[in-house]
């Protein structure tokens, strides 16, 4: 059986769905669906743009992709039959714009939301609020230069002047790639310093840096998609590559479309991963909270044993203590009365009847005295 890039496509689709799909599942395992968080609400919207992508981009294989469609062409060669199906193929491929630019912005939203709850009571969490800020910001603009950078909008797939530089979509390449990957990189920069400055054993940092620092993978994965998506269209317009690339765009169009989709099958991956690893591993180290969140005193960074008060706790359940265990860091919010602790403190215990209230924190380890 002959490659087929459209297979391909909808092969990644049916499993970046499954993934969606298991990371609700675990979550729900884990917190129940009350305890969802703003990520897990993302889920959703993220799912129906990777369908708007890949059902946008059957119609472009369908139709034919029109950035190979010379004006000449367009006018005085096709019939209006022809003309009607290269026009559907250039309104799917500003919906396939649309929804690409959202999926993509939608996951990144997701780990914003995630670095929120990791970083409590500590001074990285600024640094979240500054890249969910330049994240929304972008995303807006991108969203205005998608539609805005031919008008009217109806140029994109009729004009005889301007199908060859709208459809082509150079301008989307050279400002969202590269907003892209500069976006990546400040997402990786609030987990990676916290996980190297962890007193943990180097596989499992090695592992954590696996699920929370995968956007080195996307960075190549959108690096790839802008690299090739440039060649076909360069040699469209220009001849770059003496028609080669285009002659096989023409021979399977949804080449064009493959890099686009395989970008997003990784960011699906990269950002599921961390979420999903409960449901397949008890390992206390990996355990997500949402049902308490605990504000921790930036103080506690520095101390041997900290406390962290939770504001809406029971009276006498309202304190909980973070301490260095043998093969984790965690902050535990499981409030439990003890009439064996005068103080009424909540300790640090994994509970697999509390896996709702386990997070992951990334506070520096520190050996417990055990003489408190």
């Amino acid at each position: 059986m002959a490659y087929s890039a459209i297979v391909e496509q909808w092969v990644e689709y049916g499993i970046g769905m499954a993934v969606f799909i298991l990371r609700i599942v675990a979550r729900a395992k884990i917190v129940g669906f009350k305890g969802f968080n703003g990520d897990d609400y993302f889920v959703p919207l993220a799912m129906l743009f990777y369908t708007l992508q890949l059902v946008s981009h059957q119609i472009m294989h369908d139709n034919g992709l029109i950035i190979i469609i010379k004006p000449d062409t367009y006018y005085n060669d096709f019939d209006d039959a022809q003309r009607l199906q290269a026009q559907l193929g250039g309104k799917a491929n500003i919906l396939s714009w649309i929804s690409y630019t959202s999926l993509i912005w939608t996951l990144k939203g997701c780990m914003v939301f995630l670095y929120y709850r990791l970083t409590a009571g500590l001074n990285a969490r600024k640094f979240v609020h500054i890249t969910a800020g330049v994240i929304l910001a972008s995303y807006i603009g991108l969203v205005l230069l998608i539609l805005l950078n031919c008008r009217p909008l109806s140029k994109n797939w009729t004009s005889p002047y301007g199908t060859e530089y709208c459809v082509n979509n150079i301008p989307h390449f050279a400002v969202i790639g590269p907003i892209n990957v500069v976006t990546d990189i400040m997402l990786l920069c609030i987990p990676l310093p916290l996980i190297v400055r962890a007193k943990l054993p180097l596989r499992r940092k090695l592992i954590i840096s696996v699920l929370l620092g995968g956007g080195f993978f996307l960075i190549i994965a959108v690096i790839l998609n802008n690299l090739f998506s440039l060649m076909y269209k360069f040699d469209a317009l220009y001849g770059t590559f003496n028609g080669d690339f285009v002659q096989f765009g023409i021979e399977n169009p949804s080449f064009v479309l493959s890099w686009g989709t395989r970008e997003t099958f990784v960011a699906v991956l990269v950002v599921n991963a961390p979420c999903i690893k409960p449901l397949i591993s008890s390992s206390v180290w990996l355990k997500v909270r949402n049902k308490t969140l605990t504000k921790v005193s930036k103080h506690s960074v520095h101390s041997v044993r900290a406390k962290a008060v939770t504001p809406n706790a029971p009276p006498g359940m309202a304190l909980e203590e973070i301490e260095r265990r043998d093969d984790s860091i965690s902050i535990m919010s499981e409030y439990r009365r003890d009439p064996s602790f005068n103080s009424k403190r909540a300790m640090l215990s994994p509970s697999p009847s509390h896996d709702d209230r386990r997070s992951i924190s990334f506070l520096p380890a520190y050996d417990t005295h055990k003489g408190t």
